[in-house]
């Protein structure tokens, strides 16, 4: 968040936003003169989102089910566009990036925070191995969304 200069009064699109933990946090930082768009493919999570925001007196942030890799927004009108542990997972990563850009105003930030590779996130890749092994599924394809697409040195620079 400090990297994408969200402050007070920013219009923030977040994508795939989740249970909406990272839009509360980004709801306190723009005050109540901002606005944050929590977008995600799940009707039933963005419901719980929208009950914890209520929750916490958020009423700067509304919620809309959309797919990350076909945002529906106006062109132009978002300050910043983050993506929490989202755009790992988009099959058209470039599509999603491009998506977001379109949502920015000229000079506005994208942010993202990925995982980095499965060696260095055995909490994460442990399980997955396990879970993988016993469901005897092949590993992931290079290029193929996942939890680790992002991660290796310089591929999310690449995909900006």
């Amino acid at each position: 968040m400090d990297m994408a200069d969200i402050s007070p009064g920013s219009r923030v699109l977040d994508v795939a936003a989740g249970a909406g933990d990272q839009s509360f946090q980004i709801a306190g930082r723009v005050g109540p003169d901002g606005y944050v768009l929590a977008t995600d493919i799940s009707s039933n999570i963005l419901d719980y989102a929208r009950a914890g925001a209520l929750a916490r007196g958020l009423s700067q942030i509304e919620t809309k089910v959309a797919d990350g890799e076909a945002l529906e927004v106006a062109p132009e009108s978002f300050d910043v566009a983050v993506s929490r542990v989202g755009l790992i997972y988009f099959p058209d990563q470039q599509r999603a990036l491009a998506g977001m850009r379109h949502a920015l105003k000229e000079g506005g930030k994208v942010a993202a925070m990925v995982y980095s590779t499965a060696e260095k996130n055995a909490f994460f890749s442990a399980p997955v191995a396990i879970i993988r092994r016993r469901a005897m599924l092949p590993p992931p394809l290079l290029g193929q969304p996942g939890p680790f697409s992002l991660g290796a040195e310089g591929v999310l620079e690449q995909a900006f």
